[in-house]
């Protein structure tokens, strides 16, 4: 009984441990890239602010004299590029295709940023709010096997796959409505599914 509470422990030290391990990875990556905390999340999918400032407290809590390692402000560079996403939301005509091609923050971390940067307004609102609604995860295999028909026209299982390759190699979230966009850029030509190159307008 003792040795099962003593595994039971060893297990849950473990775990915690790896648990730390993994975010000390997370905050090791953001301080050795030189970017702020939004910068390395535009530049890296997957990563969402909050995630890495609960990481940052994690890690901090037990090594607090690095905190100063981590570079608070984002370029210039990098603001300009948030203000022009906007512009491009402005203008219309921006769907999460082109997003993706231009930032890899999460669209609530892109709420965040324009707001920290006075630039969040109505129809950055609207755009955010419309690519989170009803937005679903895509079972791949599934959508290999349906039939799909857009525009009268059949897209086949080797053309599937290829969207699904593009939106992988471009670091585009893959689910129901970046699929779906991807598919009608390609019938646009504005997707090359060959090279997965994205061909601006």
């Amino acid at each position: 009984f003792v040795s099962s509470n003593s595994d039971e422990l060893k297990n849950i030290y473990n775990s915690r441990k790896e648990h730390f391990e993994y975010n000390v990875q997370i905050v090791n990556r953001v301080i050795n890239s030189g970017y702020s905390i939004e910068e390395f999340c535009h530049y890296n999918l997957g990563f969402d602010i909050k995630q890495i400032e609960k990481s940052i407290k994690i890690v901090f809590d037990y090594k607090k004299t690095d905190i100063n390692l981590l570079k608070e402000n984002s370029s210039q560079n990098f603001i300009n590029q948030i203000k022009n996403i906007v512009l491009k939301i402005e203008k219309g005509n921006y769907d999460n295709i082109d997003y993706y091609m231009d930032t890899k923050l999460s669209f609530r971390d892109f709420q965040i940023v324009t707001k920290k940067y006075g630039i969040y307004n109505s129809l950055v609102a609207i755009f955010i709010a419309s690519n989170l609604k009803n937005d679903i995860a895509i079972n791949r295999e599934n959508e290999l096997n349906n039939k799909l028909i857009i525009k009268d026209r059949s897209i086949t299982d080797i053309e599937k796959q290829e969207i699904f390759a593009f939106l992988e190699e471009n670091q585009i979230p893959i689910s129901m409505r970046t699929y779906k966009t991807a598919i009608n850029k390609y019938l646009n030509n504005e997707i090359d599914i060959e090279t997965k190159k994205y061909i601006k307008k």
